[in-house]
């Protein structure tokens, strides 16, 4: 006869994941959402265990801002969202982020907390207009490791977007360049950011100004319901 057993340490990660679902469907949550480093194949199957199945894939992609290439003159005119602007800030998120994969509309509340957490400034969230209306957005910050800046010439694109309504017309391009220029002048050394890889229009603006992939991350979810 064969026994089979699972280790302390498996048999109460698998409870904390089933509670923690349990929690989410409680509070109304439809969907449990993970991601997983690449190399992590243990995790990996450990979710499929538990009833995630893989949806996703991000790329992890980073620039090395200190070389020579070409520098393209910033032709749109950038402003900066200010302190008090979060409501303004989680509209224009929402606005353009509402209806993409594991995205859930923010409050200004959420845009507070985050800005807390990754140690943020509001001059550092970048902003373009056309006849007074928000076409996009570029939230920039220092990397932040175990809750401290690592380096404050390393970078990180924490969110960026245009309207749908603007979209397909070279703002995204446009507004990216002055975020790169902008990093440029405070002498930032790289600048890293995650981008879907089913997200084809990003993903070859990112590489065309020269970002290249460094890391994989798979994203499993799971119905609550």
């Amino acid at each position: 006869m064969v026994c089979a057993s699972i280790c302390p340490a498996e048999r109460i990660g698998k409870e904390l994941v089933k509670y923690g679902c349990e929690r989410g469907r409680q509070q109304g949550a439809r969907v449990a959402h993970v991601g997983i480093p690449e190399e992590d194949k243990f995790t990996r199957n450990f979710a499929v265990e538990l009833g995630f199945s893989q949806a996703r894939c991000f790329l992890g992609m980073e620039v090395d801002l200190t070389g020579s290439f070409e520098r393209i003159p910033v032709s749109v005119a950038i402003e900066h969202f200010r302190a008090g602007d979060a409501a303004l800030l989680a509209t224009v998120q929402n606005r353009i982020f509402t209806g993409s994969w594991g995205f859930c509309p923010n409050s200004p509340d959420d845009i507070r907390y985050f800005f807390r957490l990754t140690q943020s400034k509001w001059q550092n969230i970048l902003m373009i207009r056309e006849n007074a209306k928000i076409i996009g957005y570029s939230w920039l910050h220092p990397v932040i490791r175990e809750g401290r800046a690592i380096e404050k010439r390393k970078w990180r694109l924490h969110m960026f977007g245009i309207d749908p309504e603007f979209q397909g017309k070279g703002w995204g391009k446009k507004l990216f360049q002055a975020s790169l220029e902008y990093l440029r002048k405070r002498e930032a050394t790289s600048l890293e950011l995650t981008v879907d890889s089913e997200n084809t229009p990003a993903t070859h603006l990112y590489e065309s100004v020269g970002f290249r992939v460094k890391a994989r991350e798979f994203w499993y979810e799971k119905d609550l319901f």
